[in-house]
């Protein structure tokens, strides 16, 4: 049997397996281990390029961006249409690329490259990996990579894809700590936590991640991420080298990285295309020769040049060592500031060891400037430790996300995804309920959490297993919300609306919350007194234009946090136990 783990990332994707000796290894296509995140539509006939097919037709000057699309997947199940094309002309079915479109066809390509390649046999499932930080902000996100995954259709079959995706952090993990005990590494990582340092091209995102016993699977303590990551590092260098252009010819090239990160991701100039690409090779092969140097406990001194491609005048641009990690300071603050934000809210978690995963780890002072310098910072000479106990394999940096998905696919390492932030359901206490609790009446209560943070997932809550009392009058309409308590200062509130058309007596409902696998939250409304069938909507924070609610929730902003008063689900349904039996401690 052949189980597939699959990390579709910002700029790369990889592709790995576990063979029969039960080895996670990487699938090579077209002899790359790496397949970039691009894919080429041609306009007429819709016939598709990916990987590095897309990068040449992107990276020539004299092709035209539209039709060339990259860094889709920070767009993910947001409902975008990033181009509508007629593959047939004027007269044809207008054909909308969306990024799952294109996620559907990079699963495709990657799978169609590797399908003659497991001696034969028939790839049986595919795990997909998605970034951590998405199943606390976004969860639908990952369930939009999995469908979109799901859509692929390879040898005339559909792809079978597991129902759970991976956090891409904790498949980093799984593989490190799988390679240190299969080198024979005598630690014992059982309670311990793990950070896990994830630069991709588009984030950097760190994670706890605790080490269960033996028989126990990896568990997430918490997660963070920002959007600094390997593509802003090239985009410094791609600033700098406008600025020297820009001297030398009188041009008006933006020299903001994240300017330049922002008309990259529209329909960017070729000159913008060609020294992005040329730039990222640059960054590859100084941060391996700075590497190379000091594991001799040499400094680094020799120049790197390359020559920058225009239409009018080339540019010869060059960089000692001393100024690459100059120009890059920016991204390693940014490092830094996350790191050390992120471990002092759990300082008595300390890190018992740091792996690496992304193809941005690579980059020089990844390692040493960010999370050596921030874990100086807060542990002092324990961060030495921390940082050499697990061996890196630098050749696996940007392969070992996959590398653990395949391991979690094939069932040889067990992981397990918790609940990210806690939820509640808010409500208006009467005033015989609200002097039990010795609370306000007529204030809005905040029943929290009804799922807590770090329940296993999928979890469940209905209102009717905490004997809630929820009626609502014919005629009228019921009016709840949902509290997703993802910001202590500013929890994300949505408020459902749900109009009653019978216009007699009182309907006894129940609200059931659920979140599945990937986090994703939905609301079910059931009459238990059978008046109406039973009304669902999903929990998703409003985007304009494609809803797919099916009852609308809104973000009113409603009240402070501190106008709300926090009851457990206990201390509710110990008062109304007391009510009901008139029995007050």
């Amino acid at each position: 049997m052949v189980h597939i783990g699959i990390d579709i990332g910002t700029s790369n994707t990889v592709v790995a397996l576990a063979n029969p000796g039960g080895e996670p290894e990487v699938r090579r296509i077209k002899d790359n281990a790496l397949v970039p995140s691009l894919i080429a539509v041609a306009e007429q006939g819709g016939h598709v390029m990916a990987g590095v097919d897309a990068v040449d037709e992107w990276a020539n000057s004299d092709q035209e961006s539209v039709g060339i699309f990259r860094r889709w997947k920070l767009r993910m199940g947001e409902g975008e249409v990033l181009r509508t094309m007629r593959f047939g002309g004027a007269a044809s079915t207008p054909v909308e690329i969306t990024p799952e479109w294109l996620t559907t066809r990079l699963v495709e390509h990657v799978l169609s490259e590797v399908a003659g390649g497991v001696g034969g046999e028939t790839v049986d499932s595919v795990l997909i990996t998605v970034p951590h930080g998405w199943r606390r902000d976004s969860p639908e996100k990952c369930q939009a990579t999995r469908q979109a995954a799901a859509s692929a259709i390879v040898n005339g079959k559909k792809v079978d894809v597991q129902r759970t995706t991976v956090s891409e952090p904790v498949a980093a993990a799984v593989y490190w700590l799988w390679q240190a005990k299969h080198d024979g590494a005598d630690l014992d990582f059982a309670g311990k936590h793990i950070l896990v340092c994830d630069v991709g091209g588009g984030t950097l995102d760190l994670s706890l991640v605790r080490v269960g016993a033996d028989d126990e699977p990896l568990t997430v303590v918490d997660a963070i991420n920002n959007n600094y990551a390997g593509d802003f590092a090239t985009a410094l260098l791609m600033a700098r080298a406008a600025k020297q252009y820009n001297n030398e010819n009188g041009t008006s090239l933006p020299t903001d990285a994240e300017e330049i990160l922002r008309q990259l991701g529209d329909e960017p100039i070729a000159q913008l295309r060609s020294w992005f690409v040329d730039l990222q090779t640059m960054q590859k092969e100084m941060s391996t020769r700075i590497a190379a140097a000091l594991r001799r406990n040499q400094q680094p001194t020799q120049k790197k040049r390359v020559v920058l491609e225009d239409p009018d005048n080339d540019m010869s641009f060059s960089l000692t060592a001393h100024e690459f990690i100059e120009t890059l300071e920016p991204f390693y603050a940014h490092g830094r500031e996350l790191v050390r934000s992120f471990l002092s809210g759990h300082r008595g978690s300390a890190p018992y060891a740091v792996v690496f995963a992304g193809g941005g780890s690579r980059i020089h002072g990844v390692s040493g400037r960010i999370a050596g310098a921030a874990l100086q910072d807060i542990y002092g000479g324990a961060a030495d430790g921390a940082m050499r106990r697990i061996q890196i394999n630098d050749n696996r940096i940007d392969q070992a996300i996959a590398l653990g998905a395949a391991l979690v696919a094939s069932g040889t390492v067990k992981v397990e995804e918790r609940l990210l932030c806690d939820i509640g359901l808010e409500g208006t206490l009467d005033e015989s309920l609200a002097a039990e609790l010795n609370a306000k009446a007529g204030v809005p209560m905040l029943l929290m959490p009804i799922l807590r943070r770090g329940s296993k997932l999928p979890a469940t809550f209905s209102s009717q297993d905490y004997k809630v009392d929820v009626s609502v009058k014919g005629g009228e309409s019921l009016d709840f919300t949902i509290v997703i308590d993802d910001d202590p200062d500013e929890p994300w509130n949505q408020r459902w609306k749900v109009d009653v058309p019978s216009s007699t007596g009182h309907h006894q409902c129940s609200v059931d919350v659920s979140a599945d696998p990937d986090g994703v939250l939905e609301v079910t409304l059931r009459y238990i007194d059978g008046f109406q069938t039973n009304i669902k909507g999903r929990l998703s924070r409003e985007r304009s234009g494609r809803s797919k609610l099916l009852f609308r929730g809104q973000n009113p902003g409603g009240l402070a946090q501190e106008d709300r008063q926090r009851i457990t689900p206990e201390q509710f349904v110990s008062a109304m136990t007391a009510l009901r039996t008139g029995r007050r401690d």
